[in-house]
């Protein structure tokens, strides 16, 4: 008996394949929703402080976001023929949102604009501000010090800031298209050869997906309805607290080394446990091997701090 081996792919299979460029209608809908998200993230996260919902993984409005065309596309499709968006088009626009909500928040907005102001507004780093390029920071002391105190009439100086901030986003332009470069070196081994499941791929594929029948099938699941009730339920407290400040927190946070006072294990008082639903249920489709190094690489980040303080 033979065993037949398996071939490189024929000719017509590599065609089937092969990626296609997104279209304009979701290139479109994905830079109208990137705008508006990125005005929804700087209210709720940066002026109201209501919650981190562009550092959750994955980001909240992008979810959001797919929820609802995926939810008006049999809509869609009803009106007139062509117009319901293709699974390509749905995960176009969810990527886009992915990484636009994700920089717009805090950790990566707020933290930047810091990076380049800060040595300008006080004083007492002039040393640090002779060494910053004129290209990549403002100039001008009055646009630094209203982008701190504001002005009375609420001027923006954009002259000023369009220089630094058309650099930083051909710096970071560059710097993304490496690590997409970099993925891809890695793509291969982690998806055919070690085949890693990528459990943060699952809801969006499965709300993309072009059946009617296996799209009702998912959100007719009672037990997934169940879960992402108890996770919305326990993560309520986030976003509606800084709003209403008297609204109940039931969130539970335990620090194991809250008594340590003394240096330099008082370092170890950062660390706290908080258990949050929606990361359990992901981290129950990740393998063991992932989880091990999230949580051993934590431990030795905080080890780090004892060592270094």
């Amino acid at each position: 008996m033979s065993v037949e081996r398996a071939t490189t792919p024929t000719h017509d299979h590599a065609r089937q394949i092969r990626p296609r460029l997104p279209s304009a209608r979701a290139l479109t809908i994905a830079l109208v929703l990137a705008v508006l998200m990125g005005l929804v993230v700087q209210q709720v996260a940066l002026v109201y402080n209501a919650g981190e919902i562009e550092s959750s993984v994955p980001p909240v409005p992008a979810v959001m976001c797919l929820l609802v065309l995926a939810g008006i596309n049999p809509v869609l499709r009803r009106l007139r023929a062509g117009w319901e968006l293709s699974r390509g088009e749905l995960l176009t626009v969810y990527a886009v949102l992915v990484l636009s909500v994700a920089m717009s928040g805090r950790f990566f907005t707020r933290n930047l604009l810091a990076f380049i102001t800060v040595p300008r507004y006080y004083d007492t780093l002039d040393e640090i501000d002779e060494f910053l390029p004129e290209l990549w920071v403002p100039q001008d002391q009055t646009a630094v010090t209203g982008f701190y105190e504001s002005t009375r009439d609420g001027f923006v100086p954009w002259d000023v800031w369009l220089q630094p901030l058309g650099t930083w986003t051909a710096f970071l332009l560059v710097t993304l298209g490496g690590i997409f470069c970099l993925l891809e070196l890695f793509r291969r081994r982690w998806a055919e050869q070690e085949h890693l499941r990528f459990p943060l791929l699952y809801l969006p594929l499965e709300l993309s997906v072009g059946s009617t029948e296996a799209r009702q099938a998912f959100l007719g699941n009672k037990l997934m309805w169940i879960g992402f009730a108890i996770g919305f339920w326990y993560s309520l407290p986030v976003v509606v607290s800084p709003i209403w400040p008297n609204f109940p927190d039931w969130k539970v946070t335990y620090r194991p080394f809250e008594a340590l006072t003394g240096v330099p294990w008082n370092e170890l008082r950062r660390i706290y446990m908080r258990p949050l639903p929606h990361l359990i249920g992901f981290g129950y489709l990740m393998s063991t091997d992932n989880l091990f190094t999230i949580w051993a690489s934590y431990l030795l980040q905080m080890l780090m701090w004892v060592v270094f303080v």
